[in-house]
């Protein structure tokens, strides 16, 4: 009886340990860090490159956010293309972005790739995360230069992530006249939670084209990137 029932007990075995295998992948698929992908040039000529030579401009315009999950509207000064539409004005978000076309305040970071992040419209993110504005930090904003090469700078100046008023980071994007560059700069992206974007998305999308490029998402990748 025991030698015919040996075999079976073996097969069973083999089964559980395929299956505890199987979730045990699964696991670590779910588990796994988002990839900073940024080959570029995408379908508009975006690419990331070094932000060697491009200088951070304290930015001393208050914005007068100061919210948790808040945007607010902001003229520029130029007329700005990106991914083929032009812009005269943007929405500024608490949480580290900048978008066209759409003013959406979301807190909980989105992964762009493969697909732009829902409801984001054309979007700029030099560091998406969950900040705020309402006890401390500033949104501010800057002209420099003369025309036609002006450089608007939106910055995020000590601004705290959620939970903790002195776990802040300071960074900023500039978008210049005539070439249409867009420059992220980072002063200090040190923080004891969310180390150098580990927990924010860095990068670009228009979710009408249905493209992005994403320079990093939930993981440490922060440098200067001129996009």
């Amino acid at each position: 009886f025991m030698s015919r029932l040996r075999p079976v007990l073996l097969v069973v075995l083999l089964l559980i340990i395929a299956v505890a295998a199987y979730f045990w992948w699964q696991s670590r698929q779910s588990d796994a860090p988002a990839l900073a992908l940024c080959p570029g040039p995408d379908g508009y000529g975006y690419a990331c490159e070094s932000g060697a030579g491009f200088a951070y401009i304290d930015a001393t315009t208050d914005t007068g956010l100061y919210e948790d999950d808040g945007t607010i509207a902001l003229p520029i000064p130029f007329p700005f293309t990106f991914y083929g539409t032009t812009y005269t004005s943007l929405n500024a978000s608490s949480n580290g972005n900048i978008q066209f076309g759409s003013g959406n305040p979301a807190f909980a970071n989105s992964c762009l790739y493969p697909r732009p992040a829902a409801g984001m419209g054309d979007l700029i993110a030099p560091y998406w995360d969950d900040l705020t504005l309402t006890f401390a930090g500033f949104l501010e904003y800057a002209i420099v230069g003369q025309a036609p090469n002006r450089i608007m700078v939106v910055e995020w100046d000590s601004v705290p992530r959620f939970g903790n008023d002195e776990d802040v980071v300071t960074f900023e994007v500039q978008l210049f006249e005539g070439s249409n560059d867009i420059a992220f700069l980072y002063e200090d992206s040190s923080s004891f939670e969310g180390n150098h974007g580990s927990s924010a998305t860095i990068g670009l999308q228009s979710e009408l084209q249905a493209m992005t490029l994403q320079y990093g998402c939930d993981q440490p990748e922060i440098g200067r990137a001129h996009v």
